[in-house]
């Protein structure tokens, strides 16, 4: 799930429906970004730096991970 935000930004949430933790991977071309991004856990405040093509996160089961992409 990804949705554009007022600063140019997106927001983007990663889903693990699964019953064991996994890795999610959002590649930019999905999301209609390309080169490096700014990457922030909204949920717990932690800047995750800049990466470059995608973003691959580990995701509880029956879990989700909320994130704030882009260049801000």
């Amino acid at each position: 799930w990804a949705r554009p935000l007022a600063d140019g930004t997106m927001a983007v949430a990663l889903f693990n429906l699964g019953k064991i933790k996994t890795v999610v991977t959002a590649p930019w071309s999905a999301l209609g970004l390309e080169g490096p991004q700014r990457v922030k856990n909204l949920w717990t405040h932690m800047e995750l730096g800049e990466k470059n093509g995608s973003v691959s996160m580990e995701v509880p089961r029956h879990g989700a991970v909320l994130l704030k992409i882009g260049k801000w």
